[in-house]
């Protein structure tokens, strides 16, 4: 009886527990992630619903009645685990997970116990799966951590915590189930991550934590003056590479940029290079978001080269532009004026010629440079009431530069200077009369004085009186007695000695040629003798050359204008020479001791030694190609004739003297011909030059080189075999950019090159050959142990010898390098990489490629009928570091065109 009783007490216990508190026994099953959720029985209910499963997976989220648990990453990868009550488990934790497949109203999950989680370890928590926002709502991303970039706040407040963001490709909702952020409408967010979750009948992103949400860094609202006047050394802005947003007063558009102030005074000017034509206004009163740059010395906000999400230029409405700061000449050239609008007044000409379109004024104070960098202008006055412009700071010297015709204003006197005239040429030794005239616009007459200067040499003057209203003209004979280019200065002084007029000219002394005929003539009969003994036995091969490729039918093509100017040339030559030789018998009979001849003698002789040498130059660029050619059509235009046969047909004998018949071709002569883009600002083809390059090419290739000047168009570009486009500074337009695409599609060949994240066009480059599978990174190729004195100075050395571009490399072959590096899709391919120890930063000095990455620097691609070679460095194909870039690089170089021209 006590026994039943001990068992009648246990059951009435059991009773008294909660059912759910008691867990099922029965044997479980273990099943990954993945087939619990792609499994379904109605593409939604996972088909192993109301079962008991074992799986596992990496903790990913964690709630405050369960968490969520992810198997590796892609889609069906995620679930979540109900327990009912606070989880013991946090982000990262590798658990094992026995409990029932649930379907919560449309949700799948796994209902399970404390008891039944079993920690396993440690593991990193997945990456989350970068998805556009209209790709978020779906199953297969259900429970699964996710990420979605650049989107804006569409509706700031669904209710009950929720909110809504797109990025364009459509909405998706955003939940407070672990982590509650309230957003404002139209924001901007940089990314936005967490693990998708259903409930309601909406998919929804639940971010975990406050690092979910990417909340871009503020802007720093600063003021012109502020960027311009904190300094670091004095010069360079404290804000040099940073993003500022700062506004101003358009005060001068130009086809590159713009200039704004704020205000007036000291530091309230700065310039806005945006790289192509700015579409705003003098006097908009402007917004701009850019960085700060220093370009040389010169401190600018460059809009070109910022990011394309974070640059910004807005209209917010028109004002009058600001006057210009009226300033001394000896104060100009300070930091604090630097972008600022400025006028300087009654100021003298002190200089007008001090090379590259400058010229130097003073008021008395201390000289200032103008420049023409926006108006081009020439001083013609000596005086000047005023001249206005932007303060500019270039090559070491600040500058004003004058906008237009309206910034400079001469000083015209009562009396001055009408004009000066003079027959041309002025020769050495030959006395030249230069007339002047004077006016006086005066209300009297008055006794003026004429002086006129050659250099530093007074040539004469000379008073006349001139009656109110009326002009005089002063005559001077000048005798020149040195040649090259004379600056003439002409002073006018009133009756009371009072200087009021003042103009500068500059005249151009030649040699007297009968005095250099004299010494020249032997020296031309010297050279011209010297230039015919090469001459002769080369033409004569080529006429020979020439006539049997034109009997086996070959077409002279390119060469055909060269072969007609040598022959004519060449006539031209033995009538100079006839000429010469005839008036040097004339002058020996008068005089047969005599050892000089005059000039119609000399310039005969020198005219046929000059023609001389430009022909042997131009039949030695010629022969070598038409003699290639002869060699390889001659086995066909003259085929060995037949062995004789020991046996003779009636009929069918062969003579002896019978030889092979000239056989027709079908062949016409190319030369290859390369264009160096020079029409977008390209800083190592302007300012450093590609003189080794463009050499190398004519010498060691035979091909003609030319730099283009002219917006890019395909009719251009299909005359030339390969194109050369270095970082330009300024964009390609629309339709240079679809004639690239054009030209290299139909058969032309691409070089285009690169530049570290600074200067690098990367927006214009990629327009160009991302499409294909090229990309430019905006970084920096760095290697702190193989370099040249500096990290951002690396050798690079890994080639891909299995690609015939780089069949003249030699082993063991380093090369200079500085510049980005390349990301490449599709059929491109790898030339060149960084060694094992570089890698790449970005402008902010994160990494962009570890080391060991070995980063591409160097791809070739073909595209339709045409080739593309991507090079991460312009520099380095340059003559910049005394040319030890280009000849390090000229191995590759080499061989990359020889590729693109189909000449491998």
């Amino acid at each position: 009886m006590r026994r039943w009783s001990i068992v009648l007490m246990a059951l009435l216990v059991l009773s008294l527990v909660p059912a759910w508190t008691i867990k099922p026994v029965q044997a479980a099953t273990y099943v990954p992630i993945q087939e619990i959720q792609s499994n379904t029985t109605n593409g939604d209910a996972s088909a192993y619903e109301g079962m008991e499963v074992v799986t596992r997976g990496v903790v990913t989220a964690v709630t405050s009645v369960g968490f969520f648990i992810q198997n590796g990453t892609g889609p069906w990868s995620g679930i979540y685990v109900y327990i009912g009550r606070s989880p013991s488990v946090q982000r990262g934790d590798y658990v094992q997970v026995t409990g029932t497949v649930k379907e919560y109203y449309g949700m799948t999950e796994i209902k399970a116990y404390l008891d039944d989680i079993e920690f396993l370890g440690t593991a990193d928590v997945p990456e989350p799966v970068v998805l556009q926002t209209g790709e978020v709502p779906q199953e297969q991303w259900e429970s699964v951590l996710v990420k979605v970039e650049n989107v804006v706040v569409t509706n700031p407040d669904l209710g009950y915590g929720e909110w809504e963001i797109d990025d364009g490709s459509g909405p998706v909702r955003v939940d407070d189930l672990i982590y509650r952020y309230t957003p404002q409408d139209g924001q901007s967010l940089d990314y936005v991550v967490g693990v998708v979750y259903y409930s309601y009948g909406n998919f929804k992103i639940e971010p975990r934590s406050e690092e979910d949400i990417g909340i871009p860094p503020e802007v720093p609202v600063v003021s012109i003056q502020e960027i311009q006047s904190n300094t670091t050394d004095g010069d360079a802005s404290a804000y040099e590479g940073k993003l500022v947003l700062t506004r101003g007063v358009v005060t001068f558009v130009a086809s590159n940029g713009f200039a704004i102030q704020n205000g007036t005074g000291p530091w309230s000017g700065i310039w806005v290079y945006t790289g192509s034509a700015p579409d705003v206004e003098v006097g908009d009163l402007v917004e701009v978001q850019a960085e700060v740059d220093e370009y040389y010395g010169f401190t600018e906000l460059n809009y070109r080269n910022t990011d394309a999400d974070k640059r910004d230029i807005r209209i917010l409405g028109s004002t009058e532009v600001p006057s210009p700061v009226v300033l001394p000449t000896g104060n100009v050239s300070q930091e604090k004026w630097e972008g600022v609008l400025v006028e300087i007044r009654d100021v003298k000409v002190i200089d007008p010629d001090l090379g590259y379109g400058e010229w130097f004024v003073d008021d008395g104070s201390g000289p200032v440079r103008i420049d023409d960098k926006f108006y081009d202008y020439s001083p013609s006055h000596f005086r000047y009431v005023y001249i206005r412009g932007i303060v500019w700071y270039s090559y070491g010297n600040f500058k004003i530069e004058p906008r237009y015709g309206d910034d400079v204003e001469p000083y015209i006197p009562l009396i001055g200077v009408a004009s000066l005239k003079f027959q041309e040429p002025i020769i050495k030794g030959i006395p030249k009369k230069i007339s002047i005239e004077v006016y006086n616009d005066g209300t009297l007459e008055d006794n003026i004085t004429v002086i006129l200067v050659a250099g530093s040499n007074e040539i004469g003057r000379d008073s006349k009186i001139i009656s109110a209203g009326g002009t005089e003209v002063y005559e001077f004979v000048y005798l020149p007695d040195v040649t090259g280019e004379i600056p003439l200065k002409v002073q006018v002084f009133d009756g009371s000695g009072t200087l009021v007029d003042e103009k500068h000219y500059t005249v151009f002394v030649a040699p007297n040629p009968y005095t250099i005929s004299y010494g020249l003539t032997p020296y031309y009969e010297r050279l011209y003798s010297k230039e015919m003994t090469n001459i002769t036995s080369l033409y004569e091969n080529l006429t020979w050359v020439v006539d049997e490729l034109q009997a086996c039918g070959v077409n002279l093509g390119d060469l055909e204008p060269k072969v007609q100017w040598i022959n004519e040339t060449m006539s031209e030559i033995e009538r100079e020479y006839y000429l010469y030789d005839t008036l040097k018998g004339l002058l020996v009979q008068q005089n047969p001791y005599r050892s000089a001849y005059y000039y119609p003698v000399m310039m005969h002789i020198r005219k046929a030694a000059m023609m001389s040498r430009d022909v042997l130059k131009e039949i030695e660029f010629v022969l070598p190609i038409l003699q290639s050619t002869y060699e390889q059509v001659k086995p066909i235009c003259h085929p060995p004739a037949p062995a004789p046969s020991n046996e003779t047909m009636p009929g069918n004998e062969t003579p002896t003297n019978q030889t092979n018949v000239t056989q027709p071709t079908n062949i016409t002569i190319h030369i290859t011909k390369v264009l160096i883009d020079a029409s977008h600002g390209q800083y190592y083809v302007e300012q450093v030059g590609v003189s080794y390059l463009i050499n190398e090419i004519k010498t060691e290739l035979g091909w003609e080189v030319e730099l283009n000047e002219l917006p890019l168009t395909y009719d251009i570009l299909k005359s030339y075999d390969v194109l050369i486009l270095l970082n330009p500074k300024d964009d390609l337009t629309e339709a240079e950019i679809a004639a690239i695409q054009q030209y290299v599609e139909n058969g032309g060949g691409l070089f285009i090159a690169g530049e570290w994240y600074k200067y690098l066009n990367a927006e214009s480059l990629n327009a160009v050959v991302e499409k294909y599978g090229i990309k430019f990174n905006p970084d920096e190729l760095m290697d702190e142990e193989k370099n040249s004195g500096r990290p951002y100075y690396p050798f690079i050395g890994l080639y891909n010898r299995e690609h015939p571009a780089m069949k003249f490399v030699p082993e063991d072959w380093t090369m200079y390098y500085n510049g980005d590096t390349l990301k490449i899709s599709g059929s491109a391919v790898w030339l060149i990489r960084g060694y094992e120890t570089s890698y790449s930063v970005d402008s902010e000095g994160n990494t962009v490629y570890e080391k060991g990455s070995k980063p591409v620097v160097a791809v070739a691609l073909e595209v339709g009928t045409g080739r593309i070679v991507a090079y991460g460095s312009s520099k380095a194909i340059s003559d910049s570091y005394y040319q030890k870039y280009i000849k390090s690089n000229w191995p590759f170089i080499k061989g990359a065109l020889l590729w693109l021209a189909h000449q491998e």
